[in-house]
């Protein structure tokens, strides 16, 4: 019974694991719901945290990273009774009842179990500046496109038409299209340009 009382959602119960984390040699960690090429072995949270422990990747985690609001019926978080760790990168709230601590773009204040870290930060900026292959993208004849369906982001449109009046920008989404229709391969058309317009659909501080 004391085992499980570490893992009541209480400040005084988490506390108590917190310590318990603290003198770990050994953390056990899992993911869900993160992005197709996401390594659950090698990333952000194991390279920072194997600076300190010894990572393992465990179905019975002691921290447990997801990025779904689970609004649906998925429901994976049940299955862990750990320190859950919520990462917001989309525009989305967290859910307080489902996660013990957040990491994302919004503000807050005098709040512990609260980290503003918006994706940027998870960046090398240094070489984001940089293109990947300089030599391929020089090689590129075509200015400027984006992919876009939905009518309602206002600055995205804004920025195309301000941009448009600059320079030919072409358009394969179903939205402002001047390519002849919708592109098949989002990925096969936007390699042919040197820049990709890419705002998100929604805005939100942070």
């Amino acid at each position: 019974m004391a085992k499980k009382a570490l893992f009541v959602n209480t400040q005084v119960a988490k506390k108590i694991s917190c310590k318990r984390i603290q003198r770990m040699e050994t953390i056990k960690v899992n993911f869900d719901y993160f992005w197709n090429d996401f390594d659950p072995a090698d990333n952000y949270f194991t390279r920072i945290l194997s600076k300190k422990y010894k990572v393992e990747l465990s179905d019975k985690p002691d921290l447990f990273f997801f990025t779904n609001t689970y609004g649906g019926s998925k429901k994976e978080y049940l299955k862990h009774k750990c320190h859950r760790v919520f990462l917001g990168w989309e525009n989305m709230r967290a859910n307080w009842n489902i996660c013990d601590y957040v990491l994302d773009s919004d503000f807050y204040s005098n709040n512990p179990r609260h980290k503003r870290w918006p994706i940027w930060a998870s960046w090398n900026n240094s070489r984001i500046l940089q293109p990947k292959q300089p030599e391929a993208y020089m090689q590129k004849k075509k200015f400027a496109c984006m992919v876009v369906s939905n009518p309602h982001a206002k600055e995205r449109i804004a920025f195309f038409h301000a941009l448009s009046n600059y320079k030919q920008v072409d358009s394969g989404g179903r939205y402002l299209n001047n390519v002849g229709g919708p592109v098949a391969n989002k990925r096969d058309f936007i390699r042919d340009y040197k820049f990709v317009i890419s705002f998100e659909n929604s805005l939100y501080p942070g």
